[in-house]
C-alpha cells in the first residue's frame, strides 16, 4: 500500500491596531524604536518655535534621551542653557555649543579667508571700521564686505590681486545697512508699542511704548551690558506721562519682562528678552547696535504712535 501525504504552505497576516498618541513623546519614541531609529533628530530655528512649544519639547527631551534618541537643537537665544531653565531635569543631558562671541581675529579670519577666494585685500583700516560697526556681529560683519566689495566693482575673483581702500565705499555700505535695517528696527518698535492696553483704565500704562522709549533714549553701553529690573523701573517712571511716579509699581516691572514673549509674538527674532540669569533686559539682534549708533533716535522715536493720542 502506498501512500503520499502534501503539506500546503500557508502564509499568516497578522494585523494589529496601534493605539499611539502622537502627542506624547513615550508613544513617539516606541514607535522610532520599532523601526530601529538610529540617526539625530535635528531641530533647526528652534526659536521659531511658541515658547509654550519650546518648553514642552524641553519635557520631551528627557523622555527621548531615556530611550536613546538624540536631538541637535539648533536655535537664536541670549540665555545660557535655556532648555535646563524650561526644564531642569536636562541636567547633565544636554550640552550647549554657544557661537559666540565672535572676536575681532575670529572676523579677521572670515576676511582674510574671502579675500583669498576673491584675490583682493582690504585695507586694516577698512577692516577696523567695519570689526567696530558690526558689534561682534558675525552676519552684520559679512553683509558689510559683501556690500562693501561691490561698491568697489568686485563681484567675482580677480585675475589681477586688487586692494580696495576706498572710503567713500564705506560710507555707502554703511548709508545702504542703515537704510536696510532702519525699517526693520522701526517696525519692531512700532509692534511692542502698539501692545499698550488704553482700555482698562481712565489713566493706562502703557508701559510697552515707554518700553520703547526707554530703548531709544538709553546709552549704547547700557544696553549693550543689559538694564537691571531696578534701573528699567527708574527709567520708566522718568519717562511716564503720570505724575505720580509711585504708581509704576516694581511689579508691573516683572510683569512686563514676564510679558516680553507675548509682546514679541510675531516678530522673528524677537528684539528683547529678560535674561534670567543676569536678571537684566538685553537685546537679542545685536546687529541693531548699527542702528541705534547711527540713526536719528529722535526722529525715529516720532514715528512711533503715541496709544494715548489714538
Amino acid at each position: 500500500m502506498e501512500g503520499e501525504a502534501k503539506r500546503s504552505k500557508q502564509l499568516e497576516f497578522r494585523y494589529e491596531f496601534i493605539g499611539y498618541d502622537y502627542g506624547e513623546a513615550q508613544s513617539i519614541g516606541e514607535l522610532l524604536q520599532r523601526v530601529g531609529f538610529k540617526r539625530y533628530v535635528v531641530i533647526e530655528n528652534f526659536h521659531y518655535l511658541s515658547v509654550e512649544t519650546q518648553r514642552q519639547l524641553a519635557f520631551d527631551l528627557k523622555t527621548f534621551h531615556e530611550i536613546g534618541i538624540r536631538f541637535i537643537i539648533l536655535g537664536i537665544w541670549r540665555e545660557a542653557n535655556l532648555l535646563l531653565q524650561f526644564n531642569n531635569d536636562l541636567q547633565d543631558r544636554v550640552i550647549e555649543i554657544p557661537v559666540e562671541p565672535w572676536l575681532a581675529q575670529d572676523l579677521k579670519t572670515v576676511v582674510e579667508r574671502g579675500s583669498q577666494k576673491l584675490n583682493i585685500e582690504i585695507t586694516s583700516v577698512i577692516v577696523e571700521k567695519f570689526i567696530e560697526s558690526a558689534y561682534g556681529n558675525v552676519g552684520l560683519f559679512q553683509e558689510f564686505l559683501k556690500t562693501f566689495c561691490i561698491h568697489c566693482g568686485v563681484t567675482e575673483a580677480q585675475d589681477v590681486k586688487k586692494t580696495l581702500s576706498a572710503m567713500t565705499a564705506v560710507t555707502s555700505t554703511f548709508d545702504d545697512k542703515l537704510k536696510d535695517q532702519r525699517n526693520t528696527f522701526l517696525q519692531s518698535l512700532t509692534g511692542i508699542a502698539a501692545r499698550s492696553r488704553t482700555r482698562t483704565d481712565t489713566d493706562p500704562l502703557i508701559l510697552p511704548y515707554y518700553l520703547v522709549k526707554v530703548i531709544l533714549q538709553v546709552d549704547l553701553q547700557q544696553l549693550r551690558d543689559g538694564i537691571d529690573r531696578k534701573t528699567l523701573l527708574d527709567l520708566l517712571r522718568n519717562l511716564h506721562h503720570r505724575e505720580d511716579k509711585t504708581t509704576i509699581r516694581p511689579g508691573d516691572v516683572t510683569n512686563l519682562l514676564n510679558h516680553l514673549p507675548a509682546l514679541q509674538e510675531n516678530m522673528q527674532p524677537p528684539l528683547l528678552y529678560f535674561d534670567g540669569n543676569a536678571r537684566r533686559l538685553k537685546v537679542v539682534d545685536t546687529r541693531q547696535f548699527f542702528v541705534l549708533a547711527n540713526v536719528d533716535r529722535k526722529e525715529l522715536e516720532d514715528e512711533i504712535p503715541n496709544p494715548l493720542e489714538d
